[in-house]
């Protein structure tokens, strides 16, 4: 499946007007009131190998894209208009091979980087032109008794590296809910701890276990695909607003600007859609009277932690431009609402989607970005029949300039 050009004229994008930009701390209040549209490049499938869950997405220096998959123990690219260029990597443990699928990737100039899973703790180097450079591999003890290791997780340019946490086998960790943010070097030392940041959601518990608190989701730091900078969302302040935190290699976590809000009520039609949701993923192991038995279990449960409202923002893409992407909490209109922040926290657009599904859940968003600039967006959709799309879209504003 390869489309091209065209438009989903349900998707609006309001634009902050020129005269109208405000600094850190403040909500945009002049909107561009014509509005936007995003065009659709291409939508790519199983024809250039697009498969499965994407996991990481990065554009390279001539425009190639290249991305993992659940899965695939290769790295997939594309040229740059979204015909096959082929495959980096194989399934091994030899240079430039991957023992398990690749997780996320990006671009150091012209060098390609790719991360393996926490547990992994590796991150292998290549040229753009998939040329297989060296293999970076650490770890270092967290405790004691040498069960809980950081590893080399996402590199920061500066061959700096941010860690990992390798649990013990088959741990959650559920009691544990704090996690440090640490800096480590490519020998494995430990060089600094940039934040004490919460480990996981609220733990349910469910009869001789636990799930995840579903509106708790894991707001995990974000780094930047070129390695500059980690961003984190701060939700928990009481003053309605949250905390929008930025750190490098060498300096921890600070705040880079904050964002006024009014919590959204989770009540009426809203809540009952959450608790189905839950009790349905919980329950979907099972089959007849011990599935309806699980579900009311799971129902029951949550509801006591479920809270009144809606937490404010429910993922962070951080731009290969240096712009902020926020999707803000659920909507009764069932629109992902995208906040498009400067780095000094000016508000520059708002991105409303009303088309597509990532996953069936109510709380999923309607389109996974992966990469993202002012100009365009990488997202993926599934179908009904679980078959994952690639987009490319064009961000195109019908604003008048000046």
């Amino acid at each position: 499946m390869l489309r091209h050009a065209s438009v989903y004229t349900g998707v609006r994008l309001a634009l902050v007007a020129a005269s109208g930009l405000i600094a850190s701390s403040a909500r945009a209040q002049e909107v561009c009131s014509s509005g936007a549209r995003l065009e659709e490049d291409f939508a790519l499938g199983s024809e250039v190998g697009v498969e499965l869950d994407i996991r990481g997405l990065a554009v390279g220096p001539d425009g190639s894209v290249f991305l993992s998959q659940v899965q695939t123990h290769y790295i997939t690219v594309l040229n740059a208009d979204g015909s096959s260029k082929g495959r980096i990597g194989r399934q091994g443990r030899g240079p430039g091979e991957f023992d398990s699928a690749p997780a996320g990737l990006g671009f150091f100039g012209d060098t390609l980087w790719v991360s393996m899973s926490e547990a992994r703790g590796r991150v292998h180097y290549f040229t753009a032109d998939g040329e297989f450079v060296r293999t970076v591999s650490t770890r270092a003890p967290l405790d004691a008794n040498g069960t809980i290791f950081a590893t080399t997780w996402r590199p920061f340019r500066d061959r700096r590296y941010l860690a990992g946490i390798r649990w013990p086998f088959n741990s959650d960790q559920p009691d544990n809910p704090v996690q440090p943010l640490i800096v480590m070097d490519e020998g494995g030392v430990i060089l600094d701890t940039l934040a004490i940041y919460p480990h996981m959601p609220v733990p349910i518990p469910f009869g001789r276990s636990w799930g995840r608190h579903p509106l708790h989701r894991y707001l995990r730091p974000t780094m930047a695909s070129d390695g500059a900078r980690v961003l984190w969302i701060d939700d928990r302040h009481q003053d309605r607003q949250f905390v929008v935190m930025s750190g490098t290699s060498t300096s921890a976590l600070q705040e880079l600007f904050a964002v006024p809000y009014s919590p959204v009520p989770l009540a009426g039609r809203a809540r009952e859609r959450v608790l189905d949701d839950y009790g349905t993923r919980l329950s979907s192991d099972a089959s007849g009277p011990a599935a309806a038995q699980q579900y009311r279990e799971a129902v029951q449960a949550l509801e006591p932690h479920l809270g009144d409202h809606f937490p404010p923002v429910r993922n962070m893409v951080a731009g290969r431009d240096g712009s902020v992407w926020l999707l803000r909490e659920e909507r009764d209109d069932d629109v992902d609402l995208w906040e498009v922040y400067q780095y000094d926290g000016t508000l520059l657009m708002e991105v409303r989607v009303d088309f597509g599904r990532y996953l069936p859940s109510y709380l999923a968003p309607r389109i996974d970005i992966h990469e993202a600039t002012l100009d365009e967006i990488w997202a993926s959709t599934r179908s009904a029949l679980d078959e994952v799309t690639l987009h490319r879209f064009s961000v195109v504003s019908n604003c008048e300039s000046g």
